[in-house]
């Protein structure tokens, strides 16, 4: 049996912070709150020594010739854009942050009548938030994902009113959620799930940014024994509008023929270089806080 092992945000954002964030955001804006929490992150960035060891994995790769110095000015705005990304979410609730989507047509002209597709999303952006895109959709869509443990930055703030057009696959359940996984696929569902963590004993390594690292193959092997296609699927914010959502559908990846691993690997390697160009263009929404590079797990 593999170990549950815990996520960053497990201990951080408590119930009185959040609930003050939530008074802002309705009274002061979307906007104003967004930058109010670059005074928040400060915080973490000077006293939340683990943060900042695990937000150095990444940064030490995206940025490598940063000193001291710019080495803490760019974690202080990774801390940010995370904070914003979950304001964000929050304001999907609330109805002050909309959706802007691109390459809608990709989905539109691949999946079809009873087709299901996996939705392969990341932790990059505002990707709890990119849960209300469910909406846009014309079918059931299906989260696996590992449980909360902090209910204050619960996964589905941005979902609530979708009432069963949203279920939850738990990855903690028999056989990590597989077996409904395939069954919700069989019937034309949409799955979503993440792409660059590794929940159980699932991963191979493959060249991200420069160097080999740790990824799941879960996705393309479902897709593969579903033959569906997976779209890898990003969010983030252009020219700093917090009030809006990108929505970006990446070109789908097809499952190859051929049961072959090398297959499978072939495809994770075509999401790791789109998930490497993204981290070169907005490397403050990607949210990378494990050594995926080592070969041996860093906590």
């Amino acid at each position: 049996m593999s170990k549950t092992r815990e996520n960053l945000s497990d201990r951080r954002g408590n119930a009185l912070g959040v609930a003050l964030l939530k008074i802002m955001l309705k009274t002061l804006g979307i906007n104003f709150t967004c930058r109010f929490v670059w005074v928040i992150t400060l915080f973490y960035v000077l006293f939340d020594r683990r943060a900042r060891k695990q937000s150095s994995y990444y940064l030490k790769h995206r940025f490598p010739q940063d000193r001291f110095w710019k080495r803490l000015f760019h974690t202080w705005a990774l801390f940010t854009h995370l904070g914003q990304s979950l304001l964000q979410a929050v304001g999907m609730k609330y109805g002050c942050v909309r959706f802007e989507n691109l390459h809608l047509e990709r989905y539109k002209e691949k999946v079809t009548g009873q087709g299901g597709a996996v939705f392969l999303c990341s932790h990059f952006g505002s990707w709890q938030g990119m849960m209300g895109m469910i909406g846009v959709f014309d079918r059931k869509i299906c989260i696996l994902a590992k449980p909360d443990r902090n209910r204050n930055v619960n996964k589905d703030m941005a979902v609530d009113g979708f009432g069963d057009k949203i279920v939850w696959i738990s990855t903690e359940g028999a056989m990590g959620g597989l077996l409904d996984v395939y069954d919700h696929l069989a019937s034309g569902d949409l799955v979503c799930i993440m792409g660059d963590r590794s929940l159980e004993n699932d991963s191979v390594r493959v060249q991200f940014m420069r160097e080999e690292a740790a990824f799941p193959l879960a996705a393309f092997q479902i897709a593969h024994q579903a033959q569906v296609p997976v779209f890898p699927v990003f969010s983030y914010c252009r020219d700093g509008r917090h009030d809006t959502i990108t929505l970006d559908i990446m070109e789908p990846v097809t499952p190859s023929e051929g049961a072959r691993r090398r297959n499978r690997i072939s495809e994770l390697e075509q999401y790791t270089s789109i998930l490497e160009d993204m981290a070169d263009k907005y490397p403050f929404e990607c949210y990378i806080f494990e050594n995926i590079w080592s070969k041996h797990e860093t906590t």
